[in-house]
């Protein structure tokens, strides 16, 4: 399905966002020519919390910094445009959207209109969902507002729709909107069985960040599981498991020398993500698994890993 809002309309809200922002800068910047040079065009005489009439038209977006941000933003939340947008948000991009839609939507001096918030604008819709997306990437609990605008689903039909499958909430609630907060797996779950949710594209291996170097002396000198988790382009083991297609649990027990089944394709798939060499990964991985198996003196292995193409309950 398309995005619930088109790109114009988000840019639009940017437009109007740029416009109140210019009517602060006249109240709180330096005097004679600062809201023109802000704008790009001589406005005239801006009176405190009297704006000119300025035609949303008139804003040129390539002026501003964060005209690129907001068109990553559109494309993450709603899964469209560049594909490389469409990837997880790296830490930097993610925090700026946040900055920008938690501290960056000033109202009119003149009417007190908040143009993000103001009637759960366009903009509000995309940056909110990208704030949900990346929550969700990283494992996080979600709210029903933030299941919502992911299924492109109502709140009021979220919250029957949750209700008829028997998904309950944590009994917490979400600190920054007061609503009902969703355990992750029940949240993704349910996400995958609504017609209008699209799953975060993934980068696939030629994307992937590789580690680079000898891989056994990286891993062994610097510790297999910490250096993994400096390097890898993915946020957690969580992520790393869900695009490779292994149990996290398996996997947490390979990283940390634990007693896991061997399984070649689960750890070649793995490599492909990690390695820019994965049979030289593989056989690596391999050696650590055999010697852990022997200090653990014969035990059972605790956890295998689900093959490809199967679910854990198969």
């Amino acid at each position: 399905m398309s995005a619930p809002v088109t790109r114009e309309e988000v840019m639009q809200d940017l437009r109007r966002m740029i416009i109140a922002s210019a009517d602060h800068l006249a109240l709180v910047g330096p005097r004679n020519s600062c809201v023109d040079d802000f704008l790009g065009f001589t406005v005239g005489s801006w009176a405190i919390g009297k704006i000119p009439d300025i035609s949303p038209e008139k804003i040129d977006l390539s002026r501003y910094a964060v005209t690129d941000l907001v068109n990553h933003s559109y494309d993450f939340a709603w899964q469209v445009g560049e594909r490389e947008n469409r990837f997880e948000m790296d830490e930097t991009a993610y925090l700026s959207m946040l900055t920008f839609l938690q501290g960056s939507h000033p109202t009119f001096l003149s009417n007190s209109e908040d143009v993000l918030l103001f009637d759960k604008s366009p903009l509000w819709r995309t940056l909110e969902t990208a704030r949900a997306r990346q929550g969700l990437i990283w494992g996080r609990d979600l709210d029903t507002r933030q299941l919502a605008l992911l299924a492109q689903m109502t709140e009021a039909a979220t919250r029957v729709s949750l209700s008829k499958e028997g998904i309950r909430s944590t009994g917490q609630k979400n600190s920054n909107t007061g609503l009902s907060v969703i355990e992750h797996e029940d949240a993704l779950r349910w996400l995958k069985g609504r017609r209008a949710y699209k799953p975060t594209e993934r980068a696939k291996p030629t994307d992937a960040t590789y580690l680079d170097g000898d891989i056994r002396t990286l891993l062994e000198d610097l510790g297999w599981k910490s250096h993994i988790s400096d390097q890898i382009g993915f946020s957690g083991f969580n992520s790393l498991a869900e695009i490779a297609d292994v149990d996290a649990a398996w996997l947490m027990e390979v990283l940390t020398d634990g007693d896991a089944e061997v399984d070649v394709l689960a750890l070649e798939r793995i490599g492909m993500l990690i390695s820019s060499d994965a049979p030289r990964f593989v056989g690596f991985a391999i050696e650590r698994m055999l010697r852990a198996k022997a200090k653990s003196n014969g035990k059972a292995p605790r956890s295998q890993p689900p093959r490809h193409g199967t679910s854990q309950e198969e």
